[in-house]
């Protein structure tokens, strides 16, 4: 294994990813609830 930058691993920098296209579904999800309350 090569270690190009110690300090953030590519695993490290695409779970970071991961985590951030998670929480912008959870956040989609969250205005979709909204929108299901208000219409009600």
């Amino acid at each position: 294994m090569r270690r190009e930058a110690p300090n953030a691993p590519p695993s490290v920098l695409d779970y970071i990813r991961e985590q951030r296209i998670w929480i912008g579904r959870e956040a989609v999800d969250l205005m979709k609830l909204r929108e299901k309350s208000e219409k009600k």
